[in-house]
This record gives structure tokens, C-alpha cells and sequence, in this order.
């Protein structure tokens, strides 16, 4: 419910299902259902622009995740918290962790997530002033999202380099 609500802007509903949702998962003991919520419930705070929120929700996640050892998990967790430090403007943070997430989405095979991960990273490099290595990574994730045909994906890579 909660990813339908935040698709179609009504932020505060997917905040209160998420909310609903993860005191259930706590009573069931359920810590990777908890991770999971968690995770969405700060990406539905980054949407609202509450950075603080989603970062520690993010951080939540990601502890849960590494408790559980639950690699793919941890990726999105990272992945997601540094999105959000990107657009907190910390941009060191966030390049560590997408620097992190890209790393353990290569060790588990993840194709769309490297290129998710990576297409952040450029975004965060360009931010940063880093052009050169930010154009190399939108090149890289262009070919990616290309090799699994994910289109969406391929255009904003392609936004991208338009911006460099």
C-alpha cells in the first residue's frame, strides 16, 4: 500500500501505512519485513524532503540488513541513504555509501542495482564538481541499463550527460 500511496503522491498516507505496517512486523519479530519498511518509509521521507528522517530510517534499515546478513538488502539500504546525502548535500557521505552499495551489488551479481548505485555516484561526482569521473560512470551505467534493457534508466543516464 505504501509504494501505491507514494506513487501517486499522497506522501502522508505512505507514511502511515509504513508506519502501521513496521509496528506490525516488530510485534511478529519480524526484523527482515521491519528492514524492508523501514527502507521505503525513507524513501517516502526523502520524497517529502525530510533528509533527517529518512537518514536515520535508512540507517535502520541498514543495520537490520547487516544483523540479518542480508547482502541485497544492505545494497538498497545504502543505495537509497545515499541519495538522500546527496541531496542533503553531503556529498562525501553519499558517495561512500553508493561507493558501498555498487561494491556488494558486484559481489552478488546485481546487474540493475550496480547500475543504480553507479548512476547515483555520477550524479553525486557531477555535484561535486567531478566531471570527468562523472561522465565516466554515466557511460558505464548507459551501457548497464543498455545490456539489461531497462529504458528508463538509459534516459536519465542520457539526462545526464546532457547536463555534463
Amino acid at each position: 500500500m505504501c509504494a501505491i500511496q507514494g506513487n501517486t503522491g499522497d506522501y502522508r498516507a505512505a507514511a502511515a501505512s509504513a508506519t502501521q505496517a513496521l509496528a506490525l512486523y516488530r510485534d511478529l519479530g519480524d526484523r527482515a519485513g521491519q528492514a524492508n519498511v523501514l527502507n521505503n518509509l525513507g524513501i517516502v521521507q526523502r520524497w517529502t524532503g525530510d533528509y533527517q528522517a529518512a537518514t536515520a530510517s535508512c540507517r535502520q534499515a541498514l543495520e537490520l540488513f547487516r544483523d540479518l546478513g542480508h547482502r541485497y538488502g544492505q545494497g538498497d539500504a545504502l543505495n537509497e541513504l545515499g541519495t538522500v546525502q546527496m541531496l542533503a548535500g553531503n556529498y562525501a557521505a553519499a558517495a561512500e555509501c553508493l561507493q558501498q552499495a555498487l561494491a556488494l551489488y558486484q559481489e552478488i551479481g546485481h546487474r540493475l542495482g550496480q547500475a543504480d548505485a553507479l548512476f547515483n555516484l555520477g550524479r553525486v561526482q557531477r555535484l561535486a564538481g567531478d566531471y570527468q569521473a562523472a561522465a565516466a560512470s554515466q557511460r558505464q551505467v548507459l551501457e548497464q541499463f543498455r545490456d539489461v534493457g531497462e529504458r528508463s534508466g538509459q534516459a536519465n543516464a542520457r539526462n545526464e550527460l546532457g547536463l555534463l
